[in-house]
Order: structure tokens, then sequence, then C-alpha cells
């Protein structure tokens, strides 16, 4: 019986870490050109030749440039989304907490509005389901986070517990995103942003607060 061991079974993982590894060069090189010359007028061979690799090679990984665009948002928004949700502050209410979160958002935009607005117009007007479901993807880990800070609010007595989590998440995070569209059309600045954000979670989170009695209070219908 032959003692050599059987390499077969590792080729795949090799193949796997090599497309990776390509993957993460092109949305870098992506991501920095886009930046530094603006969507427009970066073209998909300038990213090639940055990344090392071959202009076809691209178009395996992204459909064009504007598919590239949505991958580059979705690889950076992980690790923003992340690193908002790590650092919530435990102990403060729950407009405070949502305002770190969806301000941590913000901020990430803010490194690049005209970068931003290319993101948010191909977000709305993208033709590729796939890629509609997976951008949406991260909408829902937002809003499985926001719910998570929900749910603890309600532990704590903050808001009511008849309150859904998920369906709040998901109007908290309209209100968010209807603001980051008024903010890079500039129908508003950063601080009417971040002002009119907190007022209209403050609203909405005060109208889900638990009922309270008065001391000596009777409920109707209850001796």
């Amino acid at each position: 019986m032959s003692s050599q061991p059987d390499l077969a079974p590792s080729e795949p993982g090799r193949r796997e870490r090599n497309k990776q590894e390509k993957r993460r060069r092109i949305l870098a090189a992506a991501g920095r050109l886009f930046r530094r010359k603006g969507f427009a007028a970066t073209t998909t061979q300038e990213i090639a030749t940055a990344a090392g690799i071959a202009a076809g090679t691209l178009f395996l990984y992204a459909r064009s440039k504007e598919d590239l665009l949505l991958l580059v948002f979705m690889d950076e928004m992980q690790g923003v989304i992340d690193k908002a949700f790590a650092a919530v502050p435990a102990a403060a209410p729950l407009v405070d907490q949502l305002m770190h979160v969806f301000g941590g958002l913000a901020d990430y935009h803010a490194e690049d509005v005209r970068l931003a607005r290319a993101f948010i117009r191909e977000i709305a007007f993208n033709e590729d389901r796939e890629r509609r479901r997976e951008v949406m993807g991260v909408r829902t880990v937002i809003n499985a986070g926001v719910a998570r800070l929900i749910g603890e609010a309600q532990r704590r007595r903050e808001i009511g517990r008849e309150l859904d989590p998920g369906d709040a998440a998901q109007v908290y995070f309209s209100v968010y995103f209807l603001l980051l569209q008024n903010w890079l059309n500039d129908d508003i600045d950063r601080d009417g942003f971040d002002a009119q954000l907190r007022r209209r979670l403050e609203t909405a989170v005060a109208g889900s607060r638990a009922p309270t009695r008065r001391a000596g209070a009777r409920l109707i219908g209850r001796p």
C-alpha cells in the first residue's frame, strides 16, 4: 500500500483561495479608482490593470462596471456594519443606540459623497434581480441588528413588548434611508440629516413606549 499522500482534496481549496485573492484585488482596485477618479471616469480596463489581471478575467467576477460598484459597496459595508454594532453603547437609550448605528453608516457615505450617490442610484435602479437580492441582504443584516437592539430595549422595559422588533426595525431603517437620500441629493446638509433623524426616531420610539400608570390609578373595567 502506497504511503504517498493524496493531494487531490487540497486542489479545490487552492483554487478557491486564488479566486478569492483575485476578487479581493479587483474590489480593492475598483474602490481606489472610483474614489480617485470618480465612478463615471473609471474604466474596467484601468481596474483590471490595477488588479493585475486580464480585462476579460474581470468579467468573471462582475458583469459590468455598475455591477462591480455594487460589489464594492457590499464588501465595504459589511465591515462598516460590524464596526457600528460592535461599538453600540450598551447602557444608552434606544434612540442614542440607533443614532450610533445609523450615524456610522452615514459616516461611511460621507467619506465620498459623490461615490455614495452612485451607490444609491445603482441600489435603486439596478435591473439585475439577483444583484438586487444580494444588496437587500445588506439591509437584512442591518435590520437584524436593529431588531436586536429593539428586543433589548423591550427587556429593559424602555418600549412596549407588544411591538414586533422586525417590523419596527424596518420602519426605523426606512426613516434613515429616506433622510440619507435627502442628504445625498443636497436637500439637507449633514447637520440637518442628524437633527431630523434624531427627531423622527424619538417620535417613533416615543410611540412605542410601554404605557405607565400613575400611583393609585386603576385600569378601566378592573377593580
